[in-house]
């Protein structure tokens, strides 16, 4: 078995190393159909298809349709659940959602005969992702409260329980996007509790902000203010500094909603300026438009119309991007 497994990761990076130079997948599918071995095959033809999804998705669906009618005919589930994998990715890639989710609920379908929770979890989460895309609220809440269930129903396993604390934030965040304000609040409080039990300051910096957005949403604005300034308190500065600026920003906003024009300023500038550090432009675009509303309801004219062009000129940067 050890001797097999070599062989197909040393075969596979063989074949993978000329998908740079091969953008026709034919030649190298072929060689691949080659292999006697069901399992060496199959996993080949895999491995490759992983390799090819991202910068050749298209010739990356073709390997995985034969990868599956392959996986089919011998009736080989675990790889036909890789091969749906991979075709639901690749069409993600492609923004062929519809397609995507097809494939996604094949994938999820084996998951759940082969009794694979922490899979299954793994697999609604994907389709999660593609319904907040799509603003489809309704599958996408339906999804994650079924995660859920699996997780109260198989507690006991630890890479099914352990998932239970995100899939809290992502149900408190569909909340909070249906304007429930107050059961999203109550959702944030318990995921930041279990967080801070597991040691885990990632997600209680992510909870705390999206917290604070629901209570600015609220108008709880003092509540919001400490959210916001416990999520800072546990950032790291260097390795965060993403995550810093971008609650910079937020803060500006809730400044300007509670009247504080100073501090509405003063925050956004520091945001500005992180942002150029990182060059991230959306970050850079929501700077200029607080910094551009500030000035209005100071009546420093002059500066509001110097950052609206700054806006503008960015918003129109990014729609001719996309």
């Amino acid at each position: 078995m050890r001797a097999l497994l070599t062989f197909i990761l040393f075969f596979t990076s063989l074949l993978c190393s000329q998908v740079r130079a091969d953008t026709h997948s034919d030649s190298v599918l072929h060689r691949i159909l080659k292999i006697k071995n069901d399992t060496a095959r199959l996993d080949s033809m895999y491995r490759y298809g992983r390799a090819l999804r991202h910068k050749h998705p298209k010739e990356a669906i073709i390997v995985g349709e034969t990868l599956l009618d392959e996986a089919n005919s011998l009736h080989n589930l675990p790889r036909a659940e890789r091969a749906n994998f991979l075709l639901a990715t690749c069409y993600y890639e492609l923004h062929d959602f519809d397609q995507s989710i097809k494939y996604y609920l094949d994938e999820l379908r084996i998951e759940k005969e082969l009794k694979q929770y922490d899979r299954q979890i793994r697999t609604m989460h994907d389709m999660g992702i593609i319904y907040d895309i799509t603003h489809d609220l309704e599958n996408e809440k339906k999804y994650v409260i079924e995660c859920l269930q699996i997780c109260e129903q198989h507690k006991n396993e630890k890479e099914v329980w352990s998932q239970r604390t995100y899939l809290l934030d992502n149900l408190a965040t569909i909340y909070k996007k249906e304007e429930k304000l107050d059961t999203a609040i109550k959702i944030y409080q318990q995921v930041i509790e279990l967080a801070r039990k597991a040691d885990d300051t990632d997600q209680q910096v992510s909870s705390l902000a999206n917290m604070a957005i629901a209570l600015k949403s609220n108008k709880d604005y003092q509540r919001s203010l400490t959210a916001y300034n416990d999520a800072l308190s546990l950032l790291d500065t260097v390795r965060g500094a993403d995550g810093y600026a971008v609650i910079l920003d937020n803060m500006a906003v809730l400044f300007y909603n509670m009247g504080d024009m100073p501090r509405s300023e003063q925050y956004a500038l520091r945001a500005l300026n992180l942002s150029r550090l990182m060059n991230n432009i959306d970050l850079k675009r929501d700077a200029y438009e607080t910094l551009k509303n500030v000035y209005i309801k100071q009546k420093r004219f002059e500066e509001a119309v110097d950052y609206f062009s700054k806006w503008s000129d960015i918003k129109d940067t990014l729609f001719n991007d996309e």
